[in-house]
C-alpha cells in the first residue's frame, strides 16, 4: 500500500509516548490503552472519526498520523497540511480521490466542473477505510503527498479540534557537511536542489557568511533553517507557527500546558465572526445592480468650460519648458507659502514613457509618493500602493489612455490632438476612489499649482539644472514670501520623520489596560488590507470607488473570521487596528499576529509589544485568498457544504 510505511523513520504516540515506525504506530493507535482512557473520559456525543496516515512521496522520513472528524471538509485538511508542512497559501493544491480532482486555486477560484471538484466536500461522503489518495502542492516546485485512511471509529470527541495530530516522525538527524561532526541547523538550498549533502551547523554557517566572496555573490541568502517538513529547503516555506518540529506526547507536554495560552473554542470564534455585518450582500448588490454613472456624476460640482480652458492653457505652457529633460520624477520640487499647505511637484518623462506632472497637496498626500517610491524595497503589492495614491495628475498620453469624459472635455474646448503622447488630460487620485476626472475645486487647485510651477521653472531653471546631483533624501525647496513678493530657492532634507512608517500607539490608558488584562489565547491571526480590483459606481458616493477590504483569518482553521469594507478616504490601517482590538476584547490576546504588509507590520509593532503579542512579517498573506474563496463559496454553494 505504502512503500515507506514499514521502513519509515520512527515517531511517538501522542497518548503513551511509545516509539514506533508508521505501520506499527497505526496498529498501536487502534488499541492504545491511554487513548481509550482519554476517549472514554470525554463527556461528548458520539461522532465518527478517521485515522489517516500522511506521508511524503519523495522523502520517506516525513510522515504523520491524524484523527479527523468525518464531518470535516477536505479543505480543512488542505489548510492543516499547509500550516504544518507546506506554507505559502498562494500555491495551487489538488487532492485526487478515485480519479476525481478536488482543486484549490489561490484567490478563491474554485472549480466545480467534473472531474474537477471543489474542496468543500465532507470526508464521510468521499472517503472509506482502506482508501488511498494523493495530494499535490505547488506549481514550479511541487511537493507530492500520499494519504491512506487506516481506520474509522464511532466514539466521543476528546479534543476541541476537528483534526488532531496523533503521531509524527522524529526529525531526521542531519550532520554538517563541512565539519562532519556537528548536528546541522541550516540547509544550503542551492546544493540541496541537486545533492542531499547540503546541511550546515551554526559554526560552519558563520564561517561561510563571513566569506567576502560568498557575501558578494549573495550566497548567504540561500541558507534556510532546517524544518521537519518535506518542504524544507524551498524558499516559500518558513516553518509552522502551530506545530513544533519535535512532536511530544501529552504527558511530556503537561508542564508546558501550565503557561500555555488557552485554546479558543469554536463557538467563541463563531460569535466573534457573527458580531459584524456580512459583506457578501453588499458585494452581490454591487455586482448585480450597477448604478449608472450619470447619477454619480450628477452629485459632483463640475468645472465650467472657462475653468477647464484656463487649466489646459497653463499646462501647455508648462510643457514648453520640457523640464523632464533635466529632472527625474523622484527629484521633488516643493513650494512653501506661509499659512498654506506645502505643495510637492514630481515631473515625469525622463524615461520617455509618460510625460506629466504629479501634484501632492500637503504632507499626507506626499507620503503616498514616498510609499510608492519605496514600495519595491518594502515588497508592497503594486495594486495596494496604487490604491493609496492621493494626488492631482497632469498627463500627455495616448488617446486610449483617456476616459470618455476626458475626451468629451477636449472636444468641447476645441483642442485637436494627434499622435502618441500628445493628448493632454487630468486625473484625480484619492484613497478609496477610482482615478477620475477633476471636479470644480480640483480644477481650480490644479490651475493654481501649475501657475506656481510655471513661475518656479521661469525663475529657477538654472538652479534646478544645477541640483540634479542632490542626495536621494534631499528636495528642491522654493519658498514664496508674500509680504515682500520674494521667491527663494534652496536644497533641504526631506523631513523623513514625517514619512517614517507609522508605529501605532494606544493613547487611551484605560483601553490599553483593558486590552492588557485580556486573557492570552493560542490563536494565530493573519491580517491584511486588500484593495478591491474593480471600479464600482454607487450613487451613495460622488464618484466611482475602489474600496479597501480589511480582514482577519484564523490561521489554524483557515477561517475568515472578519472582513469589512472601508469607506473611501478612511484610514484603513486604523480600522484594521480597531478590528484587532475587538478580537482582543471578545476573544483574547492572540499568540501571534502575521502579515505580509510592511506598513501594517510597522503600524502594529508598538501595540503588539505593549500587549505581549508576537508580530510576524510573512512572505505572503492568506486574507485576500480567503476573502475571494469566501465570496465564491457564498455565491456558488451558500451555507450548505457539498455532499
Amino acid at each position: 500500500m505504502f512503500t515507506n510505511v514499514e521502513k519509515g523513520n520512527q515517531g511517538l504516540c501522542k497518548y503513551c509516548g511509545k516509539k514506533l515506525a508508521p505501520k506499527e504506530m497505526l496498529a498501536h493507535l487502534v488499541k492504545c490503552e491511554k487513548r481509550d482512557e482519554k476517549i472514554y473520559a470525554a463527556k461528548k456525543e458520539m461522532e465518527g472519526f478517521f485515522d489517516i496516515l500522511i506521508t511524503s512521496k519523495e522523502m520517506e522520513d516525513y510522515w504523520m498520523i491524524i484523527e479527523v472528524n468525518e464531518k470535516t471538509m477536505l479543505k480543512e485538511i488542505d489548510t492543516f497540511l499547509r500550516e504544518i508542512w507546506l506554507g505559502n497559501e498562494q500555491c495551487l493544491s489538488i487532492f485526487k480521490i478515485k480519479n476525481l480532482k478536488y482543486k484549490y486555486i489561490s484567490g478563491g477560484n474554485l472549480l466545480y466542473v467534473e472531474p474537477e471538484q471543489s474542496m468543500y466536500h465532507t470526508l464521510k461522503n468521499i472517503l472509506s477505510v482502506g482508501e488511498t489518495f494523493d495530494y499535490t502542492y505547488g506549481e514550479n516546485k511541487i511537493t507530492e503527498i500520499k494519504l491512506m485512511v487506516f481506520s474509522h471509529r464511532i466514539g466521543r470527541r476528546h479534543e476541541e479540534e476537528d483534526i488532531v495530530l496523533l503521531s509524527r516522525n522524529i526529525p531526521p538527524e542531519r550532520i554538517c557537511y563541512k565539519c562532519k561532526k556537528n548536528n546541522a541547523s541550516w540547509v544550503d538550498t542551492i546544493i540541496y536542489s541537486f545533492d542531499d549533502d547540503a546541511f550546515l551547523c551554526d559554526e560552519c554557517k558563520e564561517k561561510v557568511e563571513s566569506n567576502k566572496l560568498f557575501i558578494q555573490m549573495e550566497y548567504t541568502e540561500n541558507m534556510l533553517p532546517i524544518y521537519n517538513s518535506p518542504r524544507m529547503g524551498i524558499g516559500d516555506y518558513e516553518g509552522s507557527d502551530f506545530y513544533t518540529d519535535e512532536f511530544k506526547p501529552d504527558f511530556e507536554n503537561k508542564e508546558r500546558q501550565k503557561n500555555k495560552p488557552k485554546k479558543v473554542e469554536k463557538k467563541t470564534l463563531k460569535k466573534f465572526k457573527n458580531n459584524q455585518y456580512d459583506v457578501y450582500p453588499i458585494m452581490k448588490e454591487w455586482e448585480s445592480e450597477y448604478t449608472v454613472s450619470e447619477k454619480v456624476e450628477s452629485k459632483r460640482e463640475l468645472p465650467t468650460k472657462e475653468a477647464w480652458m484656463e487649466l489646459y492653457e497653463v499646462a501647455e505652457r508648462i510643457k514648453k519648458f520640457k523640464a523632464w529633460e533635466y529632472v527625474y520624477e523622484f527629484q521633488i520640487i516643493s513650494l512653501k507659502v506661509k499659512g498654506e499647505e506645502t505643495i510637492f511637484y514630481s515631473i515625469l518623462g525622463e524615461d520617455e514613457k509618460e510625460y506629466g506632472v504629479d501634484v501632492y497637496e500637503g504632507y499626507d498626500d506626499f507620503k503616498t509618493f514616498i510609499v510608492n517610491d519605496y514600495s519595491e524595497a518594502l515588497d508592497l503589492p503594486k495594486g495596494y500602493v496604487k490604491s493609496l495614491k492621493s494626488n492631482l495628475a497632469c498627463r500627455w498620453g495616448n488617446v486610449e489612455d483617456l476616459s470618455k469624459d476626458q475626451r468629451d472635455t477636449i472636444k468641447e474646448l476645441g483642442f485637436k490632438y494627434k499622435g502618441k503622447g500628445k493628448w493632454l488630460y487630468f486625473t484625480s487620485f484619492e484613497k478609496g476612489y477610482s482615478p477620475y476626472s477633476l471636479d470644480r475645486d480640483e480644477v481650480a487647485h490644479m490651475t493654481k499649482h501649475l501657475k506656481n510651477l510655471e513661475i518656479i521653472l521661469e525663475k529657477f531653471e538654472d538652479n534646478i539644472r544645477e541640483s540634479i546631483n542632490m542626495d536621494f533624501d534631499e528636495l528642491m525647496c522654493v519658498e514664496y514670501i508674500k509680504d515682500n513678493n520674494e521667491w527663494k530657492f534652496y536644497i533641504e532634507k526631506i523631513p523623513l520623520e514625517e514619512y517614517s512608517l507609522s508605529n501605532e500607539k494606544i493613547k487611551d490608558k484605560n483601553k490599553l489596560n483593558r486590552l492588557k488584562e485580556a486573557p492570552k489565547v493560542e490563536s494565530v491571526l493573519d491580517v491584511d488590507i486588500i484593495p478591491l480590483k474593480r471600479t464600482i459606481n454607487d450613487e451613495k458616493y460622488i464618484k466611482p470607488i475602489t474600496p479597501f477590504i480589511y480582514g482577519i483569518v484564523d490561521a489554524k482553521s483557515g477561517d475568515l473570521i472578519s472582513s469589512k469594507i472601508a469607506e473611501p478616504g478612511a484610514d484603513v490601517g486604523d480600522l484594521l487596528v480597531e478590528e484587532i482590538e475587538r478580537f482582543i476584547d471578545e476573544v483574547g490576546r492572540p499568540r501571534i499576529i502575521r502579515t505580509a504588509n510592511e506598513l501594517i507590520n510597522s503600524k502594529l509593532s508598538l501595540i503588539c509589544e505593549n500587549l505581549d503579542i508576537n508580530l510576524s512579517l510573512k512572505k505572503s498573506s492568506r486574507v485576500g485568498k480567503k476573502f475571494g474563496e469566501y465570496m465564491v463559496y457564498k455565491k456558488e454553494i451558500g451555507n450548505t457544504p457539498l455532499n
